[in-house]
């Protein structure tokens, strides 16, 4: 009789359990959280920071566990609850679900901010805010960090003067510095945000106008993993990462060989030994592109006349320039520039 009523009691119970995963749960739309959402991406983003090793500097929000999580399929019909416990839980748990489920938390959910205030969340809402401000923090130490790791060299920008082409930014015993023309300027690179748009603020320590040119906030874009664009006005700057030094010895497009003996001022040139330099400041790819030099801009324009680049080339005037087509192989777009070559004493 006992058995019996066991047998009844476990019966009974799973039927309890199975009719709750098939009724509908209530869900306000306001607070599901979509599979690939932004929301749900930043989140397991967050998650992913804090579960990184050697990422403790960089983690601006940590939750409190136990929290819990309900899945839902498409028709927001729960199909799954979870009970996690930890970071890589959490991490790995978001990452197992598809996309056309979403997901809602248990709230109120507790969380420690890096000031190290508890902080409890309420809803989506709460929880996005909380996000979108760790992200900006997150931003901030990130750019802050990137003078520290490597030397930034200002690229070529089309369209700009490029005036301070090849000049460095690096960090050294916590100050900036930035040299160009063999003269070393320190400062600072204070890195914030203005509404939600990051800025860097760089500020020399010269009343000269390489201060004049540069102190300023400037508003920064990635470019991609190893360069960024600031802006400010018209001003436009390119700064490319180095982190090995052997491929930051092209500093800008002036090129010089010794004069001849017998004939000052003149020297010889092979063009195509620069090739390399030109695409290591222009950042393009040699195997998509081919260069080609002419002694006039209508010649690059035009394609024609153009120098014998791998042969021996004689200047005609000292700081002569040289006009370079780098022209995209596939597409056949190209951008025009100038390089300089001199004749010196040596």
């Amino acid at each position: 009789m006992n058995k019996k009523r066991t047998t009844a009691f476990i019966i009974l119970t799973l039927l309890f359990f199975q009719s709750c995963y098939n009724n509908p749960v209530p869900l306000e739309p306001e607070q599901k959280i979509q599979v690939n959402s932004e929301l749900y991406n930043d989140l397991g983003q967050i998650i992913e920071s804090t579960n990184t090793p050697n990422q403790e500097e960089l983690i601006c929000i940590d939750f409190i566990y136990p929290t819990t999580l309900h899945v839902f399929d498409e028709n927001l019909v729960l199909i799954n609850s979870m009970l996690i416990q930890n970071d890589k839980q959490f991490s790995n748990f978001l990452a197992s679900l598809e996309e056309t489920q979403s997901i809602s938390i248990s709230y109120p959910i507790t969380t420690v901010l890096t000031s190290g205030v508890t902080f409890s969340i309420n809803n989506n809402e709460e929880l996005k805010e909380v996000i979108d401000q760790c992200k900006k923090d997150l931003d901030i130490i990130y750019c802050q960090n990137l003078i520290k790791r490597c030397l930034w060299k200002i690229g070529y920008t089309e369209n700009a003067d490029n005036s301070y082409l090849g000049g460095v930014f690096v960090e050294e015993t916590g100050a900036t510095l930035f040299t160009f023309n063999n003269d070393t300027y320190f400062g600072s690179w204070t890195v914030f945000y203005i509404n939600d748009e990051l800025h860097i603020n760089i500020n020399l320590n010269t009343k000269t106008e390489i201060g004049d040119y540069f102190n300023f906030d400037w508003k920064v874009e990635y470019l991609d993993e190893n360069s960024i664009k600031l802006t400010n006005q018209d001003r436009i700057l390119r700064l490319d990462q180095f982190c090995d030094t052997n491929n930051s010895d092209c500093d800008n497009f002036n090129f010089t060989e010794c004069e001849l003996a017998n004939n000052p001022k003149v020297a010889e040139f092979i063009l195509d030994d620069y090739n390399d330099c030109i695409y290591k400041i222009l950042r393009k790819e040699s195997s998509k592109n081919k260069i080609i030099y002419f002694e006039t801009f209508n010649d690059a324009s035009n394609s024609t006349n153009p120098i014998t680049s791998s042969e021996v080339y004689l200047n005609t005037s000292n700081n002569q320039t040289i006009y370079v087509r780098i022209e995209n192989i596939e597409s056949g777009n190209y951008v025009i520039i100038e390089i300089t070559i001199e004749a010196k004493t040596c």
